[in-house]
């Protein structure tokens, strides 16, 4: 068992990194690599490169070096620890956060220069919860109503705090079912 001390409600408690999905430990990772332990942006780090979300003709602004590295961004998208009650169940907590990250997004660590140590365990993890998993798929294209849901969700992959999580890669499926083109039969004269 590896546990790491979180301040939460001002209790700092012995967190066991195992019992934690590699997203939340990343979060988890962050935070206790702060001095402060609490109350401040931790650092992600996207999958698309810095050169991808660049005009070209901004290229020049910067070294091959830099352009081939994933763009990173500070983020306090989440619930500030020192914000919660004591009682609240910090595992519970750390997978909540772990959440809110955007996808295409993981945490690289406590500041841009130092990755948490589960950061390619943490940066494979994409399993979003509902809410995440509906608006993944909206932005694909994908319209449905909440019954409709309910008839073309796939198989959960796992279930954490009794609620089930489904892969990307999964949802893309769904997607590029409900979105492919019917196709046009033969005879069906050109438009």
């Amino acid at each position: 068992m590896t546990t790491v001390p979180v301040e939460i409600g001002g209790m700092v408690r012995d967190v066991d990194l195992e019992a934690l999905t590699p997203r939340a430990r990343t979060v988890a990772e962050a935070l206790t690599a702060s001095p402060t332990h609490f109350r401040h942006d931790i650092w992600l780090e996207s999958e698309k490169l810095l050169r991808d979300r660049l005009r070209p003709e901004d290229h020049v602004h910067f070294s091959a070096e830099e352009l081939d590295r994933p763009v990173q961004q500070a983020w306090s998208g989440w619930t500030s620890v020192g914000d919660q009650d004591a009682s609240w169940p910090v595992l519970d907590w750390l997978e909540q956060q772990a959440r809110k990250i955007p996808p295409h997004w993981h945490v690289y660590g406590p500041d841009p220069h130092t990755p948490v140590p589960s950061l390619a365990e943490g940066a494979a993890d994409d399993l979003m919860w509902p809410p995440e998993a509906q608006e993944y798929l909206r932005q694909r294209g994908v319209r449905f109503s909440t019954e409709e849901w309910f008839r073309i969700q796939p198989e959960p992959e796992r279930f954490l705090l009794g609620r089930p999580q489904w892969s990307r890669a999964a949802l893309d499926a769904v997607a590029e079912r409900l979105t492919a083109a019917e196709p046009v039969p033969d005879d069906c004269p050109a438009h």
